[in-house]
This record gives structure tokens, C-alpha cells and sequence, in this order.
């Protein structure tokens, strides 16, 4: 999940719209996206109905019409199951006259020691050791785990036992949360290790606690109280599902925010037409200043490293999270070089 949210959400979306055209101005006589999320698995609480709302703030705030035709905003669950999320992408584009597709995070950050065993979790792993490496940093093991494990006390047990300076959770969801709760009955903290949550949200901060929560490193996109612009769109998003955004969510609504800026810009909905113009507008939203679509796919945006707070330090509800540093875009991510994207072989 790179960029974290706002990136896998952008190029997924993207990718979705090169897969239509249009002749007219406006295809079908409506620009139709589509928001593919989890509605009823682990992923739920990080996108799931708010990615879906986030998706209609945009809306609300770009205007409920593009170049004289309506934005209508559609949903579905993909129940993190590949072939569920297949069949309904098949059918929005066969039968749905669906444009663009936002949502369906996919990527991945950081170092891993505790892994996730599936694909998501192994990238993260391989990606990370390679960094570790590059930076002079050893790697002292690592132990992979099934998803949708309860006990992770073997686990914890593996990394305190390594002495390792840094435990970091390749995995997501309630495994990130079961694994951080029990890594602190276990004193891994207490004892000097450090924690990372390698695709952590707020949401999962919040469902952890801070009391064994607090200590914890995390890589974000966004947060919901970086300043009064953030704060102000953050409690219109709470007022509207009872919990503050993720940076999934904020992807969502800056994908789609940017989506209709490009028709605008296009005077078209035309695929080609509105891809160039996403990658040559600047990412202007409340949560991203400054950002660009790079020929993969990639949204280049700044990313910021959190530490969760301690019970002490926090002011007020939701108010979980310090903001260590920010990482610029440039030094965010891999370079194009690097890129195996099949975007940049055509």
C-alpha cells in the first residue's frame, strides 16, 4: 500500500479508466465511478463505508455535474476475495457503464519482521530487507503467520527472543491489532524493542487503544489533524460515519476529486484525453499539496512517519498519533527506474 492509499487508490482507479472509452463528450451521459471496497471482512473499518463516503464528499465538493452531466457514485463489496472483486469489475464495465473504479488498496511499505504468508505480506517483507540492507541494517529473522490469526504469542515471542531493535508487522487489519496487543502483554516495548506497524491506520489505533498501543511507529498518508483544513473536511467525515478518516478514505476522495478535475480540464471524459490530463495537473486537495500522477501510476505525494501517542498525551478523542517526520515525495518512493509497471513498456 504505497502512497500510501492516496497511490493504490489513484493508479487502481486509472488503470480502471484506461479500460473505457469515449467518443463524446461525456460516455453514456454520466460519469460513473465505482467504489470496490470491504464491506464485511478484516479491511471494513480501513475503507469499506467510509471509502464510499469519502468518495461522495468529493463529489459534493467538486459539484454534482461535470461538463453538463451528472456524477453518480456506485458501491460494492469485493469481501477481499479476488474473484468476487473480478466478477463485479466485469460487470460494471460490461453492463454498468462504469468509468473509473476507486478503492481496492494494494501495495505495501517499510521493513517486516512478524509477515502476513500471502502475497501482500511477502512483498512487504522482500521489500523491505532490501532497504534494511541497502541502509547497513540487518534483518534477524522472521516468522510468517495465516490470516485472520487469534494467537500470536509465538510470534512474540520469536521476535523478543531475537533482540532485535525493531518488530515491525507486515500484515493489516486484525492481525496488525492482535499482533500489537500481544506484543505488548509480552513487554516487547517495555523491554526496548521497538514497534512498527507497517500498514497500521488510525482506525486500527483506535481499535488497539493507546495503552497498548502507545509507542507504536506507523507510516502515514494523511491524518485527520494535520491542520484546520484537515480538522474542519476530518469531523464532516465523522459526523457522517462515527469515525475519523484513514488514509485509505482520504485517497478515495482525492482520486476522485482529481478524476473529475481531469474531465474538466479534458472537456471530455475521453480515457487517453483525461489519463494526460491527471498526470499533468498538479494533486491539489486538503490532504495532498503539490502532488503528481507519475507515468505508472504512481501518486508522488509526501508521506509522514507517526508515533502513537501515550493516554497522557492525548487531548482529545482521536487524537492519537505524533507526526515524527514528513518524507518528502521524491525520497518516498522508488524511483521509475525501478518501476515494473506494464504502463511504461507500451
Amino acid at each position: 500500500m504505497r502512497g500510501l492509499l492516496a497511490c493504490a487508490v489513484l493508479a487502481a482507479m486509472t488503470s480502471a479508466a484506461m479500460t473505457t472509452g469515449a467518443s463524446a463528450q461525456v460516455s453514456d451521459d454520466a460519469v460513473r465511478i465505482g467504489v470496490l471496497t470491504d464491506l464485511s471482512s478484516w479491511g471494513r473499518d480501513n475503507s469499506g463505508p467510509g471509502s464510499v463516503e469519502a468518495a461522495k464528499m468529493a463529489v459534493e465538493e467538486f459539484g454534482p455535474t461535470v461538463l453538463g452531466k451528472p456524477i453518480e457514485i456506485i458501491s460494492a463489496d469485493h469481501q477481499m476475495k479476488t474473484d468476487v472483486g473480478v466478477q463485479i469489475v466485469r460487470g460494471w464495465f460490461d453492463n454498468g457503464k462504469v468509468d473509473a473504479v476507486v478503492d481496492i488498496p494494494n501495495s505495501g511499505i517499510a521493513i517486516a519482521f512478524i509477515t502476513a504468508d500471502y502475497a501482500f505480506g511477502q512483498q512487504l517483507e522482500k521489500d523491505a530487507t532490501r532497504f534494511i540492507n541497502e541502509m547497513g541494517g540487518k534483518v534477524l529473522g522472521g516468522v510468517r503467520h495465516p490470516t485472520n490469526t487469534a494467537d500470536f504469542s509465538s510470534f512474540a515471542l520469536q521476535a523478543q527472543s531475537s533482540k532485535s531493535d525493531v518488530v515491525a508487522f507486515a500484515n493489516a487489519g486484525q492481525d496488525t491489532d492482535n499482533a500489537i496487543k500481544q506484543s505488548g502483554e509480552f513487554g516487547l516495548v517495555q523491554g526496548g524493542q521497538k514497534l512498527v506497524g507497517l500498514l497500521m491506520f488510525d482506525t486500527d489505533v483506535h481499535a488497539i487503544g493507546l495503552k497498548a498501543a502507545q509507542g507504536t511507529y506507523m507510516t502515514t498518508a494523511s491524518y485527520w489533524a494535520m491542520d484546520e483544513a484537515t480538522r474542519a473536511w476530518s469531523k464532516k467525515f465523522y459526523e457522517r460515519t462515527k469515525v475519523m478518516p484513514t488514509m485509505i478514505q482520504t485517497g478515495v476522495y482525492g482520486a476522485v476529486l482529481h478524476y473529475l478535475k481531469a474531465i474538466k480540464a479534458a472537456g471530455t471524459d475521453d480515457s487517453a484525453k483525461v489519463m494526460a490530463k491527471m498526470r499533468e495537473l498538479p494533486i491539489e486537495d486538503i490532504f495532498v499539496h503539490g502532488g503528481k500522477l507519475r507515468e505508472d501510476g504512481r501518486v508522488i505525494r509526501d508521506m509522514y512517519l507517526a508515533k502513537v501517542k501515550t493516554p497522557a498525551q492525548s487531548k482529545e478523542p482521536w487524537d492519537y498519533l505524533d507526526i515524527v517526520k514528513t518524507v518528502k515525495g521524491d525520497d518516498a518512493f522508488r524511483p521509475v527506474s525501478e518501476s515494473k509497471c506494464p504502463l511504461l513498456k507500451k
